[in-house]
């Protein structure tokens, strides 16, 4: 899946601008099905299906940057937020510790 980062919308408030985004991670391990798919209303059905079936995982954040300030940094910190947040996830999606145990006998199951 090629995108990363979704702008769901942006609206000013005094002198601040709130934007609100979806970022789509990658999840190669650990997937957790979703009943709904994306937030996004213009998501393809292979794009929904991604995030249903847990191989995507979706977050919503919305952040506040100062009216005025350049798109390009505006982008840029996005782009650093999806790259740090990808890099503590690690691929590894909500569910990879669902169901492990551990107990007496034989210590953890996985």
């Amino acid at each position: 899946m090629a995108k990363q980062i979704i702008i769901l919308g942006a609206a000013a408030e005094n002198i601040m601008l709130n934007v609100s985004c979806a970022f789509w991670f990658p999840i190669t391990s650990g997937a957790k099905a979703q009943v709904s798919g994306s937030v996004w209303a213009s998501a393809s059905v292979a794009e929904n299906t991604a995030i249903q079936n847990g191989s995507v995982q979706e977050e919503q954040a919305t952040f506040s940057f100062p009216v005025g300030l350049a798109t390009a940094n505006i982008k840029a910190f996005l782009l650093q937020y999806w790259t740090n947040r990808n890099a503590r996830i690690n691929g590894v999606g909500q569910a990879l510790y669902a169901g492990v145990f551990d107990d007496s006998v034989s210590s953890w199951s996985a």
